[in-house]
């Protein structure tokens, strides 16, 4: 199910975890070294990818409470794109 957060995201995530951004204006980072770094780096934290993806404006460059910003294209991707892209990036535990 999918809803719509209207006020901070904070009460709907993890307590202690790493929100990472996604802009078209933010530093570009190969997503695959930067995810290998970030697990390293926070092994135990959870990690939340935030998608900005939208037709008017930057939201994901406007939120003060994320960690970090990134851009993961050189070109403005789609929503699907983006989340395509990033859940593939991501590591999988198959144990």
């Amino acid at each position: 199910m999918i809803k719509v957060v209207k006020s901070s995201f904070e009460k709907v995530l993890p307590t202690n975890v790493l929100r990472i951004g996604t802009s078209c204006n933010a530093r570009l980072v190969d997503l695959q070294e930067y995810v290998e770094k970030l697990v390293v780096e926070h092994e135990n934290r959870p990690i939340v990818f935030l998608i900005g993806a939208v037709s008017v404006g930057d939201p994901c460059m406007e939120v003060p409470e994320l960690d970090d910003t990134i851009c993961i294209s050189n070109f403005p991707l789609s929503a699907a794109c983006a989340v395509s892209y990033t859940h593939l990036t991501l590591p999988t535990n198959r144990e």
